[in-house]
């Protein structure tokens, strides 16, 4: 957990106190107290939620162009062919590059399944320095890939 993820909680934990101790106060107003205790828990619980979004899509938000992502054809290995765009508001120092691989059939347990928990993942670490509004081109080949008729997805996160 970096410093931005640290003072990100910190903050919503303030709030959280704020409004916790509102209800307090106002404990003689049934209702509005009520309501400031749901809202403080509310507030404290969707945190982890609240910081994911904030560090995804506003402080190391990325655009994802991949040319191309699949199997090689003679060999065992996966090509993912991609440019990396920091749209964000921090530079990026490293990337996490993610292929899952699925189960086939689409039953409802292996959909379940899939969701949870794919039957391979793959990932590359790039380690990086993007600066912001700036575009990089990566090449990467994960080898030893045995799945090549299997269903997969690629994933990119950065930060």
């Amino acid at each position: 957990m970096g410093p931005i993820e640290i003072v990100l909680f910190l903050s919503i934990f303030v709030v959280f106190i704020f409004v916790f101790t509102l209800g307090l106060i106002w404990h003689s107003k049934r209702l509005f107290a009520q309501f400031c205790f749901l809202l403080s828990f509310v507030i404290l619980f969707s945190s982890p939620f609240l910081i994911k979004y904030l560090m995804q899509e506003k402080i190391y938000k990325i655009q994802i162009s991949y040319y191309r992502s699949s199997p090689l054809q003679y060999a065992d290995t996966f090509l993912v062919d991609m440019d990396i765009k920091n749209l964000g508001k921090k530079d990026i120092n490293k990337c996490i590059v993610k292929v899952d691989i699925f189960r086939k059939g689409t039953d409802f347990m292996n959909r379940l399944k899939n969701i949870f928990y794919p039957e391979k993942s793959f990932t590359h670490l790039i380690e990086e320095k993007i600066r912001i509004n700036q575009t990089h081109h990566f090449l990467i080949m994960i080898d030893d890939f045995y799945y090549k008729t299997a269903p997969y997805k690629v994933g990119t996160d950065c930060f």
